[in-house]
C-alpha cells in the first residue's frame, strides 16, 4: 500500500540534525508546523531540493516542484520536531505505509536517545505503537 516513497535524503538530513541536537521536544505539531506562506517563502529562499529534505515521504503521483509532492514533514524548516516525527509515524501506520513508519520510528528512537528520553516498559507494552512515542519519561 506504499504509494509514497521514502525520501532517503530527508532521512539523512534528519539524522544529521538530530545528531547535532537541532530538535525540539514537547511541541504541538498541529500548532507549530510551518504555514503555507512560510513553506512558500522557504522554497523561494532555498530550493525545492532543500525543501524536500524536510519531508520523509514523496508522492510520485504529484507534480514535481509542488508542495503536495512532499509529505510527512519532520520539522519547522529549521529544527526537527519530535511531535512531527510522532505524527509521521501515526499517519504512516494508519495509512499502511510500512517503510515510512519504519523510517519515522528509527528517527524517533535516535532523537529520544539523543535527548535522554526513555519509555517505561509497562506503558510501552500497553499502548499501540504510535502512542508509545508520545508517552515518555525523561531520564536523569
Amino acid at each position: 500500500m506504499d504509494e509514497y516513497q521514502v525520501n532517503e535524503r530527508a532521512v539523512v538530513h534528519a539524522y544529521h540534525l538530530i545528531d547535532r541536537k537541532r530538535f525540539v521536544i514537547g511541541t504541538d505539531w498541529d500548532h507549530d508546523q510551518p504555514t503555507l506562506a512560510q513553506r512558500q517563502a522557504f522554497v523561494a529562499r532555498h530550493s525545492w531540493n532543500v525543501y524536500s529534505w524536510w519531508h520523509l515521504g514523496v508522492d510520485p503521483n504529484s507534480l514535481e516542484h509542488t508542495i503536495e509532492r512532499y509529505q510527512f514533514a519532520i520539522g519547522d524548516l529549521t529544527r526537527v520536531h519530535r511531535s512531527a516525527l510522532a505524527g509521521c509515524l501515526a499517519r504512516a501506520e494508519r495509512g499502511g505505509h510500512h517503510q515510512l513508519a519504519e523510517a519515522s520510528m528509527e528517527l524517533l528512537r535516535r532523537l529520544d536517545a539523543r535527548a535522554g528520553i526513555t519509555m517505561t516498559s509497562d506503558v510501552a507494552s500497553a499502548m499501540p505503537l504510535a502512542m508509545t512515542f508520545e508517552t515518555v519519561t525523561r531520564s536523569s
